[in-house]
């Protein structure tokens, strides 16, 4: 669990939210009122978005510093207090990284304008395409890589976008690394290929389902698969292998993945419920809402944002 407490003035305090807390199967946890006058949890959140649109894509360069997409022209910008309406592309973004407030990117999934940044002030095109994209993420403000379908990898390298990659029938749904030379990109047909900094390399991950996402946990590697069932890839000494989900939950169709902390979060298990492992176990936790959840972003092991239908956006903090 992630509870962080304040240091109760009275012992019984501390006593009685012990139990509280042990009788919790998630981070569900007692209320101030149950707990005492001085102690600090650790809760979830829904914030106020001003919108009723469904919202998808998220990312931030800290708590104070927000941003978040969803229908055609819908984003969003938290400033650590509220969240607020941005003029923006004409365009559905699908996808955002930045390497700080005022270098943000945003992908459309379509041809023609598909590459969007924000400089702080304005979001203005940045790339034009005739494939459209799904992902992006970049190692740095000059070292960004976005991907999408019919096998399209850019690379933006010292201001100017370069296409990397041969089109073929392969959809490329993420793209996820460490540093410029350790790019992995996921996507239809169990397909994997890893960067090194100076060459492409599709690896046999021995599976043909979609690889929707990617990304890390620690030192390892995790894809997350989606076909008849769901279930997750590890990359470990060049090799990937299977990881099943829980029995009761190989049928979902999980919608996306993250890291928060040390554990993975799946999304799109069930309303309001996310499923999470650790590289060993797993277990499930719910947010407290009735609503399908699509994407999460987190600035630290003790915080997260996620976002969901009907303009649900989801908070979960530590007050100090």
């Amino acid at each position: 669990m992630r509870h962080k407490l304040r240091r109760s003035r009275a012992l019984s305090v501390v006593v009685a939210l012990a139990t509280l807390m042990a009788a919790c199967s998630s981070r569900s946890v007692p209320t101030l009122e149950d707990a005492g006058p001085d102690t600090v949890l650790c809760r979830w959140h829904t914030m106020n978005s001003g919108t009723t649109e469904d919202l998808w894509a998220i990312w931030g360069s800290g708590s104070h510093d927000v941003f978040v997409v969803g229908t055609v022209g819908t984003i969003l910008h938290f400033d650590g207090s509220s969240w607020s309406p941005m003029t923006g592309p004409p365009k559905r973004i699908v996808a955002l990284w930045g390497s700080g407030p005022t270098n943000v990117y945003g992908v459309a999934f379509s041809s023609g304008e598909n590459v969007y940044r924000y400089d702080g002030s304005a979001w203005t095109v940045g790339r034009s395409g005739a494939y459209g994209l799904l992902a992006v993420w970049g190692s740095a403000r000059d070292d960004i890589y976005a991907v999408g379908s019919s096998t399209t990898i850019v690379h933006l390298e010292r201001g100017k976008w370069y296409s990397v990659s041969d089109h073929d029938q392969v959809d490329l749904f993420d793209v996820w690394g460490t540093s410029p030379d350790n790019v992995y990109v996921v996507g239809s047909e169990g397909t994997a290929i890893h960067y090194n900094g100076s060459s492409y390399r599709r690896e046999d991950t021995g599976v043909s389902d979609s690889l929707r996402a990617v990304t890390g946990l620690g030192a390892k590697v995790y894809a997350l698969a989606t076909g008849p069932q769901s279930y997750l890839l590890n990359h470990d000494n060049d090799q990937w292998h299977r990881i099943d989900l829980p029995q009761a939950r190989q049928q979902s169709l999980v919608k996306s993945m993250g890291s928060w902390g040390r554990e993975l979060v799946l999304l799109g298990i069930d309303v309001g419920l996310l499923l999470l492992y650790d590289g060993q176990t797993w277990r499930e936790e719910s947010t407290g809402v009735a609503v399908n959840l699509n994407r999460m972003w987190s600035p630290g092991p003790d915080e997260i944002f996620i976002t969901g239908d009907k303009g649900t956006i989801l908070h979960y903090y530590c007050p100090p």
